[in-house]
């Protein structure tokens, strides 16, 4: 059954949280309210591969918490997935602290990207980053350009939170500076946006872009310094966001919200021995799904996301309520921006 759902939804990303253990408690973190305690089983994870369609391409996105805590796992993930699927995008999102050279080499030989979170000088990343030191993020930066240097495949994120604004263009040049490229300088999901942050967000994001398009410097692959792929065209689907617990949400903005609001959107529950599928809510949710994309045919990925936590917001207080709002706009802001960008208008992303 699950897998018949799946033949008919195109799936775009396939977000594996096989922990919530973390090393940090990042204040603005999307994974919010985790046990720090919880991680999927071998037989959950056996089980939900079996139960993907063979697709032209799958993209899966390891995560956590800090999955680089349970490596055995994430190894075994990985290659399951090599088994399965020839042709794939497989990458992990790390905090960067834990990296050795077995971790190192098995992303190389495997052609896995790694996403690291990092917010620009040690300052912000201080004040919301919970539990980096002068000390831990001088590992940080030496895990990073260690993985530079040895050609890993880095797509940065540099989340900017309402209070760090101020501070948006120096924390930019700050990853420039430790060799970073295509860095998706992302606003805080469900932080305390309001009109006057979300100004001035735009207003230095689009003299960031202005640098970019005045240096000239493109990579081989013909990207830039800054990541747009959030803003591209993605087409009709839904992702599987695989919670550590083994619930199937369809997107990861609904992991900021408390679990009673996320078992309401819980697709799926895989279990060591098969998956229990919530009926109800899954004809809901394709049902919202495909009048979303009828009536926003060249949605990004950014309005897919807003459409879903569109569904989950209106379980939380005013002040949440606010914030998504103001969050929101500014997303569609990004994306009329972005798609202004020569090239980028319409073009599909491999979402």
């Amino acid at each position: 059954m699950v897998t018949k759902i799946l033949a008919e939804v195109p799936l775009k990303n396939l977000w594996i949280f096989v922990t919530d253990k973390c090393n940090l408690n990042c204040d603005y973190c999307f994974f919010r309210y985790r046990t720090n305690s919880t991680e999927l089983s071998y037989a959950q994870i056996d089980t939900l591969l079996s139960a993907l369609p063979r697709m032209k391409r799958h993209n899966v996105v390891v995560s956590g918490g800090e999955p680089l805590i349970v490596w055995d796992k994430v190894k075994y993930i990985f290659n399951r997935v090599f088994g399965l699927f020839p042709y794939r995008d497989c990458s992990i999102q790390s905090n960067m602290y834990y990296w050795q050279e077995d971790h190192i080499r098995f992303v190389l030989e495997n052609r896995i990207s790694v996403e690291p979170g990092l917010d620009g000088e040690l300052p912000s990343n201080q004040r919301h980053r919970l539990g980096i030191t002068g000390a831990t993020y001088d590992v940080y930066v030496r895990n990073v350009a260690e993985l530079i240097n040895r050609g890993v495949d880095i797509n940065p994120t540099m989340t900017v939170h309402p209070d760090e604004v101020d501070f948006m263009e120096d924390n930019f040049f700050e990853l420039i500076r430790l060799g970073f490229y295509d860095i998706e300088v992302h606003p805080a999901f469900l932080a305390p946006w309001d009109s006057e942050s979300a100004r001035k967000f735009l207003e230095r994001y689009k003299r960031l872009l202005t640098w970019e398009l005045k240096t000239r410097y493109r990579r081989i692959r013909g990207e830039g310094f800054i990541g747009k792929m959030y803003s591209l065209s993605m087409g009709y689907g839904m992702d599987l966001v695989i919670q550590p617990n083994g619930k199937v949400l369809p997107n990861w903005t609904l992991l900021s919200f408390p679990e009673n609001i996320r078992d309401k959107f819980t697709l799926f529950h895989i279990k060591d021995d098969g998956i229990v599928i919530n009926q109800r809510v899954v004809i809901d949710y394709l049902r919202k799904l495909l009048d979303f994309f009828k009536k926003n045919p060249t949605a990004s990925y950014r309005e897919f996301s807003n459409f879903n936590a569109g569904l989950a917001i209106r379980y939380m207080d005013r002040d949440h309520n606010n914030w998504f709002q103001a969050y929101r706009h500014l997303t569609e802001q990004i994306v009329k921006i972005e798609r202004k960008i020569p090239g980028l208008e319409l073009r599909k992303g491999n979402i």
